[in-house]
């Protein structure tokens, strides 16, 4: 079924030509000369988002950005929100499917996950984004999680000491994305055809937290672009999306996880 939803675009805003655009998420000093949270804002954009499943559309990594494998994690949803459990049971499982879809990948490193619910987590400035368990709300404005640099300075600072070998390979971002227990039966991922979305189409943004800050991409709003979601997605379906390729000869270097 094709829906029609608004989502959240970033305003080209004549601010941005002289300061980057940013959000912090942390406290900041009662002292500060500067006491904002961001200079953000956004518009409401009305886009028409069509089902994979009708489309009969069978997308790929390098193509479009992102692609749909099967895979049973054996979790239930008490599991899902231990820290130990998930990252001694669950990710070796998830490095393994990685490995399946692109056999060429000799390792992988996953340096954060979340769990999101749709339910009411509490206040935004009362989460403690240091704790992965915490539940956060989906998002609701058009992004990329990780910029070129801030890829870049990801593998430097934590990879630091195969940084050099590791750089002159093939690096990627990766999200996987799953239902934990049930059927998604509201806010499906929307997902863009990365081949769509040019470089002008991406601003810069800083996300400073407490002990890092890291660079994401926003989207102006185009037309022309693709959206796809998976209608009802199961949890044996895992949504891979792509942040990130270093490779130049790709059709999607990173823009089909908008």
């Amino acid at each position: 079924m094709t829906l029609v939803v608004s989502l959240q675009h970033l305003k080209d805003l004549e601010l941005y030509k002289a300061e980057k655009p940013y959000r912090i998420f942390s406290n900041i000093p009662k002292d500060a000369p500067d006491r904002r949270l961001g200079n953000l804002e956004f518009d409401d954009r009305e886009i028409t988002v069509r089902d994979i499943r009708s489309e009969n559309f069978r997308p790929t990594l390098d193509e479009n950005g992102f692609t749909i494998r099967e895979h049973v994690s054996g979790m239930d949803l008490a599991e899902y929100t231990d820290r130990a459990l998930v990252e001694q049971r669950y990710l070796p499982q998830m490095e393994n499917l990685l490995k399946e879809e692109d056999p060429s990948i000799h390792r992988a490193f996953f340096f954060d996950w979340r769990l999101r619910s749709s339910e009411d987590v509490g206040p935004a400035d009362r989460l403690d984004l240091n704790d992965y368990t915490t539940f956060l709300r989906p998002a609701q404005e058009v992004h990329v999680d990780q910029s070129p640099l801030s890829a870049l300075q990801r593998v430097q600072s934590q990879l630091s000491e195969d940084a050099d070998h590791l750089l002159k390979g093939r690096v990627r971002i990766l999200n996987l994305w799953r239902p934990l227990v049930h059927p998604v039966e509201d806010y499906p991922l929307a997902v863009c055809n990365g081949a769509t979305v040019r470089e002008e189409d991406l601003i810069a943004s800083d996300h400073v937290r407490r002990n890092y800050t890291g660079e994401t991409y926003y989207v102006r709003f185009k037309s022309n672009h693709e959206w796809f979601y998976l209608s009802e997605q199961q949890p044996n379906e895992v949504l891979i999306l792509k942040m990130f390729d270093s490779k130049e000869d790709v059709n999607a270097k990173g823009k089909g996880s908008i």
